[in-house]
């Protein structure tokens, strides 16, 4: 008995480093990746470690990571926005064309806005009003609103300006505050504003109440379909305003141009999930996730890679990461 108890204490032992090991590959396996192909890249790929190069992915994350705020928001209560491209989309087109009627920069922006806001309001009620499948819901807008994007802006057409773009607007799509690119900046104010709402406000926990559990949470007293409604104009409010920071980047209206964060928003949210210990979508992961996106797009573009090819090794290094994250996450119990 007692020269088996040795053995047996070292299995333990065993199984409780390994244990450890994959709690901490599920907990920061997507941060670990980050760092380690951060670490990677500064050695191969040529001036990836100035600043000059790290407020650039600062400034091309800026957009991906304000989207992907609110779809962090959605995923949370257990939904997900598909739309959410064509509503930072709107935002910009309709802040520009009315810059375009005369407009000014503040009306103009709020009206691109509330054209963001009103996208969210009809998935709300397509979603919690009517019950449509939140993917569904979303797809069939995605849809229409492209098509009216296309429409709108006959066939595709950039909208430009007969005039200057408004300063104000310079300002918030190029502008510094010191070394620091003005997008940025508003993508850590939101940030930070999205981390009180999820939780520090009573919104946040209701969220996550509908997430885990919509029944549970109806029979606990919750409003399951205002919270979820709530999600979704917050969600495409907050894309608006991505796409007007986009078109005063570029100082014109561009129709489509949201749609290609759609598929980069919704995995960053789900990178961003593994640094949940409950595996849940969170402000913090999101940021990870979108800086692991733009950071590796960063480092295939010094490294010369082929724009084909970096989609696929993005693709692959995604694919690596969650895999990973999954494994270690059954692995451990």
């Amino acid at each position: 008995m007692d020269a088996k108890t040795p053995v047996a204490d070292q299995l333990i032992g065993k199984q409780q480093r390994s244990m450890r090991l994959w709690m901490f590959v599920s907990r920061y396996g997507t941060l670990a990746a980050f760092l380690v192909m951060a670490i990677v890249l500064s050695f191969v790929a040529p001036g990836f470690l100035t600043m000059f190069n790290i407020l650039t992915i600062l400034r091309q994350i800026s957009v991906l990571g304000i989207m992907g705020l609110g779809m962090t928001l959605v995923m949370a209560g257990g939904g997900i926005d598909l739309s959410i491209g064509e509503a930072a989309d709107v935002g910009g087109l309709v802040c520009v064309a009315l810059l375009a009627q005369g407009w000014g920069a503040g009306p103009a922006v709020l009206a691109g806005l509330a054209g963001g806001a009103a996208m969210g309001m009809l998935n709300a009620t397509l979603i919690a009003g009517i019950g449509i499948a939140p993917f569904l819901a979303t797809l069939g807008v995605h849809s229409m609103v492209r098509s009216l994007e296309m429409a709108f802006t006959r066939g595709g057409l950039p909208i430009y300006l007969n005039r200057a773009m408004p300063r104000p607007l310079i300002f918030l799509g190029r502008g510094l505050v010191g070394p620091i690119p003005t997008q940025v900046i508003v993508l850590a104010v939101l940030a930070l504003a999205y981390y009180v709402i999820y939780h520090r406000v009573t919104l946040g926990r209701y969220v996550t109440a509908v997430g885990l559990n919509r029944e549970a949470a109806r029979l606990s007293g919750v409003s399951v379909n205002k919270v979820t409604a709530t999600t979704y104009v917050l969600a495409s409010a907050t894309a608006a305003l991505a796409g007007v920071i986009l078109a005063a980047r570029v100082s014109s209206g561009q129709p489509l141009a949201g749609g290609a964060y759609l598929l980069d928003t919704i995995a960053a949210v789900f990178m961003g999930r593994t640094i949940s210990a409950e595996g849940r979508p969170n402000v913090l992961g999101t940021l990870v996730g979108a800086a692991f996106l733009g950071t590796v797009v960063n480092g295939m573009t010094l490294l010369n890679v082929v724009f084909y090819m970096q989609t696929f090794i993005k693709g692959a290094l995604l694919l690596g990461v969650l895999a990973l994250a999954s494994f270690a996450r059954t692995k451990r119990g």
